[in-house]
């Protein structure tokens, strides 16, 4: 009997950590953009939905387009996709700010909403960080992936004129 247990509580503890990140073999791009897609087949797939976004300052080989209309996710305002010219598509950022909301409540309600949607899709974050910089106040979870991909999930509340900030960020292995 006490066997039995013994090895139902071990054959537990390996199947419960595999099922709860069984959603982690690779990172699929949000949205109507695989990754690995050129700039130029971006611009065709998305039309007028997107448009050039000026990288300041420039990066030698990068490229990026704004979005405002292809936000995958609720409570964004939008996605920056960025394209490196040898590997085409690595990062995709969904964002939102304040600005967006009518108080800095509802935006950081926003984002408190944002972290629980990601683990109920991708499991519990492999890492958490919080850091704490004058009035400003930064958190970072980071779910990986076995492709070498990751989300990364920030968010930011200070006492600036942005007083809320998130972003969810999804990096191809292609991007570290």
């Amino acid at each position: 009997m006490i066997r039995t247990l013994v090895a139902m509580s071990i054959a537990i503890g390996f199947v419960l950590p595999v099922h709860a990140q069984q959603n982690r073999a690779k990172l699929d791009a949000p949205g109507k953009v695989a990754f690995g897609t050129s700039f130029e087949q971006a611009q065709k797939l998305l039309g007028a939905d997107a448009e050039v976004y000026e990288i300041d300052p420039p990066q030698r080989g990068m490229k990026a387009l704004l979005c405002d209309k292809c936000a995958p996710l609720p409570n964004v305002e939008g996605l920056t996709l960025w394209f490196r010219d040898k590997d085409g598509l690595i990062r995709i950022e969904a964002f939102a700010i304040a600005g967006m909301f009518k108080t800095v409540d509802a935006c950081q309600k926003s984002d408190t909403d944002m972290l629980p949607k990601l683990i109920e899709q991708f499991g519990k974050p492999d890492a958490n960080r919080n850091a704490k910089q004058g009035d400003e106040s930064t958190r970072t979870a980071t779910f990986r992936f076995a492709d070498g991909s990751a989300i990364e999930h920030v968010s930011s509340i200070s006492g600036d004129e942005i007083p809320c900030t998130f972003t969810v960020s999804y990096k191809s292995k292609a991007s570290r």
